[in-house]
């Protein structure tokens, strides 16, 4: 029935009753991004036999231009999957910005020691996925969907995942960044999520002055300023160091896919990276941020040549 209220029961969680909360807490504060959706209720023991939340719906009818359904066609979904899986062996693998990824079907490579398997990077859309869901809601589900199959798939079938939103968000990094951060960021820390996985996100326009951070902050970029200061770790000649723009812009375009996307990936993976940089003999955990920095632009330097 139309606008009838929904109730989703949770007799197994342990501690449901602040989990709970706290999710409905995330979606109340994000009612904007879900069209339809009026206010999330919870109720647990006594009131009820065992811990529940429930949806109740507005009449409105219709979307606007921001809350439009994610649907579009086939077509694009795969041009979109398509260009991602480009990247990753275009740019990603070649540029060798994450040491642990050879190729589309080898990922979390060199950590066997760690019993870590390698696996493939897997692409999803959300707009498969969903396709008639809120553009928002339909990237939540998608990446919810992720975490689940990344708990209960064996990493040979799946080592990573990238999760490409709907199309509306590539020229709104803003809109793409407050989805991530107000309403899939907040839901995961309330369930524990990074116990399972890690998460970054994603942009065409990834700017980190956008985001105006210069601390870490889950998900986004490590910040300009940090980078500049792991600079040191290279021990490049004075007249090598780049400047602070260059390290900023390039630091950005590290985070440069071709559509709005979501990558999760391992906590198996992270912590097994983590221990074999502490054991290494010369211990430098955050080289790999500067280098990475200096590859993109030493690989334009070359573009330019060419041209």
């Amino acid at each position: 029935q139309a606008n009838k209220p929904a109730v989703l029961w949770f007799p197994s969680l342990e501690e449901g009753d602040q989990i709970v909360g706290k999710l409905a807490d995330v979606l109340n504060d994000n009612i904007k991004l879900l069209p339809g959706l009026a206010s999330v209720q919870t109720s647990s023991w006594p009131q009820v036999p065992t811990t529940c939340m429930r949806f109740d719906f507005s009449d409105k009818d219709g979307m606007s231009d921001q809350e439009q359904a994610s649907s579009i066609a086939e077509s694009v979904c795969q041009d979109a999957i398509q260009a991602t899986e480009s990247w990753v062996e275009a740019t990603l693998c070649r540029l060798k910005l994450c040491p642990y990824t050879a190729s589309l079907t080898r990922a979390a490579v060199g950590l066997e020691a760690a019993d870590v398997r390698e696996g493939p990077v897997v692409v999803k859309h959300a707009s498969q996925s969903y396709p008639d869901a809120p553009i928002a809601a339909a990237m939540a589900a998608t990446f919810w969907d992720g975490i689940s199959t990344l708990s209960e798939q064996m990493e040979s079938r799946v080592a990573t995942f990238l999760l490409v939103a709907p199309p509306s968000y590539d020229n709104d990094f803003s809109g793409f960044a407050n989805l991530c951060d107000n309403l899939i960021e907040p839901s995961f820390r309330a369930v524990e999520g990074d116990k399972i996985a890690g998460r970054a996100w994603f942009h065409p326009k990834y700017n980190s002055a956008t985001i105006g951070h210069s601390t870490l902050l889950p998900g986004h970029a490590i910040p300009p300023n940090m980078v500049k200061t792991f600079m040191k770790q290279l021990s490049l000649p004075s007249g090598q160091v780049p400047d602070k723009g260059a390290i900023a812009r390039a630091n950005d375009v590290i985070r440069h896919t071709p559509h709005a996307t979501i990558n999760l990936l391992r906590r198996s993976q992270l912590t097994a990276a983590t221990d074999l940089e502490r054991q290494a003999t010369v211990k430098k955990p955050n080289q790999i941020y500067a280098k990475n920095v200096m590859r993109i632009l030493e690989d334009e330097k070359g573009q330019q040549s060419v041209e």
